[in-house]
C-alpha cells in the first residue's frame, strides 16, 4: 500500500517538475530593425533582458523557427568543432537540430537529477523522460 502511494507521488512529482520546466518559454522576442539582427529577448517571462542598440523601440516579429534558434545558439556555438569543415554556413545550427532530436533520460529528480533535468531542458535537449521513486 506504501508502495503504490509513493509511486503515485513519484508521478505527480515528475509530472509537475515537467510542467515546470515546459513553462519556461521565452514570453516575446523584440527586433530592432529590418536591417539589424536581433538583438534582445525576454529570455523568461519573470526576468526579463532588453538590449536595445539604437533609439527606436523593438517590434515583435519572429517567427518559432528563428525563436528558437536564438534561444539556443549559444548552446550550438559551444558545442560547434570550428576546426572540422561544415556544409552549411551555420554549422551551430546544425548542432540545435541534432539536441532537438535527441532523448535523454533522468533518473531520480533529487539534489542532482533535478539540477541536471533543468541543464538539459535549458540546453535544448528535445526529449527529457524524468523517472524519480
Amino acid at each position: 500500500m506504501a508502495r503504490s502511494k509513493l509511486l503515485v507521488l513519484s508521478l505527480f512529482y515528475a509530472q509537475l517538475v515537467t510542467a515546470f520546466l515546459s513553462s519556461l518559454q521565452p514570453a516575446t522576442v523584440h527586433q530592432a530593425g529590418k536591417d539589424q539582427k536581433v538583438l534582445s529577448f525576454f529570455a523568461y517571462r519573470r526576468s526579463p533582458l532588453l538590449f536595445v542598440s539604437n533609439d527606436e523601440s523593438p517590434s515583435v516579429n519572429i517567427d518559432s523557427a528563428n525563436e528558437h534558434n536564438l534561444r539556443f545558439s549559444g548552446v550550438g556555438r559551444l558545442y560547434t568543432d570550428h576546426n572540422v569543415p561544415f556544409p552549411t554556413e551555420n554549422p551551430h545550427l546544425t548542432i540545435l537540430d541534432s539536441l532537438m532530436k535527441a532523448t535523454v533520460v533522468v533518473i531520480g529528480l533529487g539534489g542532482v537529477g533535478s539540477w541536471s533535468a533543468e541543464a538539459l531542458c535549458r540546453s535544448g535537449i528535445g526529449n527529457l523522460v524524468l523517472i524519480d521513486m
